[in-house]
């Protein structure tokens, strides 16, 4: 590496280029910054993707029991087929 270094000095560049990059505390900090809110932001992307998973599962539930409710079927039934709870089925 260092008869390289000697014979072409654009690796000198390079070497002294990216060292100052590892020594660089504020350049570091704020790209440690940066990977912290990605971060956050895709757990944060993650979390609302999962509600609207589950809101959307309830919904569904809740179209369904409906729908048996009205065909006359028992609602203990339908809670077990739903999922809904008994007051859930009462209250629609």
């Amino acid at each position: 590496m260092s008869v390289l270094l000697k014979e072409n000095t654009i690796l000198d560049e390079v070497k002294e280029k990216s060292e100052s990059f590892i020594h660089n505390e504020p350049l570091i900090d704020t790209y440690r910054k940066k990977e912290i809110d990605e971060y956050f932001q895709r757990e944060m992307m993650n979390i609302e993707l999962i509600k609207a998973e589950e809101k959307g599962g309830k919904n569904k539930a809740i179209f369904i029991a409906k729908n048996l409710k009205r065909s006359g079927l028992d609602n203990k039934f339908i809670s077990e087929a739903t999922g809904l709870s008994l007051d859930e089925i009462e209250y629609l």
